[in-house]
């Protein structure tokens, strides 16, 4: 179940599967499927995918959302996106940093689907706060 929150409505720079992880393109405006935690990441699409370049791209970029986990994930854990845009659990290496999407709110397995709080944000491995 989704609750949402802040849908921002983006162009999408390629096609980009729903529920899956979106990162800022290089071009204003414009998002891209996630390939990992090294480019901002912009939020979630949600339940209708981008059909392709040019194309609409609805991004929850704030509340909560459902996402495709990538691998197993526990209520709680910082999540960023494997190659694929699917959420997996962000453990940066010690003074590294990934982009996050958010928080998951449950427990999960690859292939299944979740719910995240979006959050998106930067983490830093090693830090203690």
């Amino acid at each position: 179940m989704s609750e949402f929150g802040l849908i921002k409505s983006f162009t999408g720079a390629e096609a980009i599967a729903a529920r899956r992880i979106a990162a800022f393109a290089d071009t204003e405006g414009e998002v891209a499927q996630a390939t990992g935690g090294a480019a901002p990441i912009a939020g979630v699409i949600g339940i209708h995918a981008c059909e392709g370049a040019g194309r609409r791209a609805e991004v929850i970029q704030h509340g909560y959302a459902e996402v495709d986990f990538g691998g197993d994930v526990a209520q709680g854990d910082p999540l960023s996106a494997d190659a694929q845009g699917r959420a997996v659990a962000a453990l940066p290496a010690a003074g590294s940093t990934v982009w996050i999407l958010g928080y998951a709110n449950q427990d999960g397995a690859a292939g299944e689907y979740g719910q995240v709080r979006v959050a998106p944000g930067l983490l830093t491995g090693g830090k203690s706060f």
